[in-house]
């Protein structure tokens, strides 16, 4: 026996499909190279700020610390 095809539900299975297949797409499993970057600076930046919050009275620590932190802020 023969059922009718129910055109409608078929049609709204394909939208389905479609914006299933739309946010895969645009929701990468992956993180983006640039959100991995900003990740790594942020990790960094505690190490690039340690000598500046210890207060370095010797000018050669202290120019060595602006250094670093220059470098970062410049990446």
């Amino acid at each position: 026996m023969l059922f009718p095809l129910h055109l409608k539900e078929l049609q709204h299975l394909k939208t389905q499909l479609m914006n299933l297949y739309m946010m895969s797409s645009y929701l990468n499993a992956y993180p983006q190279s640039y959100v991995t970057s900003v990740g790594e600076y942020l990790l960094t930046l505690p190490q690039q700020l340690e000598p500046l919050a210890e207060g370095i009275s010797s000018s050669e620590a202290n120019d060595e610390a602006q250094f670093f932190a220059t470098e970062w802020m410049f990446k």
